[in-house]
């Protein structure tokens, strides 16, 4: 009997002390209420840049212009990020929007989620300096609910003792506290560094041909059959008919379903001719087994940056793809050949 009144009581008070655990850590949250799926918005400033992801729709998406102006300095700048709201755009401006890179997003939400207060270390506003949590130094984060209301804001600093740590002041309080997990790598102001750099991307194997435009001199057409084995096979249909050459169709498919950027063009002001959409160099088009359609155009080098101007079908960027990258795409007819002995209907070696 004894026994079992030492479980009970045992039960109790660990019970009582998982409620207690549960109880404060909701209470030293960083932000009451927070969700991943009540997040309608987050912005990020840093010194003399700013950032903004917010949802539209399904996705996340990149502010371009976030309305930020002033001297530069993360205090002017505060001023003017405390008036912006979640809405799509405010009032005479109009954004630009670039998809946001999903990783990214997933980890500052997540990041987000777990915000929550270690060790109060300071009260003293005098001393908000030396941790870096002061309106002039840090990084501030804003957030807003899906109702486009502020969720809440803080400021993160410098390391803390183990660099694993930063130090963060919630905004509206004097307290500084420690928060583990290297937070600040997660909530960086470069605004080119949140968004997706997918050009075109698509599963290569349910590629069903492959037609190539080379300026205005060539014109190369490759369609993809089974053999009489069941193998998939490609073949060349123009300039000419021949058996093409199954690595190196698969070497150049690869380097077309997963197109990656180095950059964005953000001169708005340059026209098709200047950037070359006029009279390009490359024109790449795939059609799929499912009748989508995914198409590039590679425009001119820009001056010296070893880069090419790059079109992708249904988006409105204009992208910066490293030459090397062009290169995998600029084939010709003899590259893309089987060997003779390759070159039968079947695809297989002859004996």
């Amino acid at each position: 009997l004894l026994v079992l009144l030492l479980v009970v009581v045992g039960i109790i008070v660990l019970t009582e002390n998982i409620d207690k655990l549960s109880s404060g850590s909701k209470k030293d949250a960083f932000l009451p209420g927070y969700s991943e799926d009540n997040v309608s918005a987050f912005m990020i400033v840093a010194q003399k840049d700013s950032v903004k992801i917010r949802r539209k729709g399904d996705i996340w998406v990149v502010d371009a212009d976030p309305a930020v102006t002033g001297s530069g300095q993360a205090s002017g700048l505060t001023n003017v990020a405390d008036k912006q709201t979640g809405a799509d755009t405010e009032k005479g401006r109009k954004s630009r929007l670039y998809p946001a890179d999903s990783a990214a997003v997933a980890t500052a939400l997540e990041k987000m989620s777990n915000l929550s207060k270690d060790d109060l270390v300071s009260t003293n506003p005098e001393k908000q300096e030396l941790f870096e949590v002061d309106s002039a130094n840090g990084v501030l984060v804003k957030v807003w609910d899906a109702q486009d209301k502020p969720l809440g804001s803080f400021r993160i600093g410098k390391s803390g003792p183990d660099w694993s740590s930063n130090y963060v002041r919630k905004i509206g309080s004097d307290k500084v506290y420690t928060v583990g997990g290297s937070i600040k790598y997660s909530f960086f102001s470069d605004e080119q560094r949140w968004r997706d750099k997918t050009v075109q991307k698509f599963d290569k194997n349910n590629a069903k041909s492959i037609t190539l435009v080379k300026g205005t001199a060539t014109t190369i057409k490759m369609e993809k059959e089974k053999d009489s084995t069941g193998a998939d096979i490609w073949k060349l249909v123009s300039p000419e008919k021949h058996m093409a050459d199954l690595a190196k169709v698969n070497k150049l498919l690869g380097a077309l379903s997963n197109l990656k950027t180095t950059g964005w063009e953000e001169n708005v002001a340059l026209d098709d001719d200047t950037l070359g959409f006029s009279e390009p160099e490359l024109v790449a088009r795939v059609t799929l087994g499912n009748g989508d359609t995914k198409e590039i155009v590679v425009g001119n080098k820009k001056g010296t940056e070893n880069k090419f101007w790059v079109k992708a079908a249904g988006k409105e960027a204009t992208f910066l793809v490293a030459d090397h990258t062009i290169s995998k795409l600029d084939v010709n007819v003899e590259e893309l050949k089987a060997s003779p002995e390759e070159n039968v209907e079947t695809g297989s070696k002859e004996s």
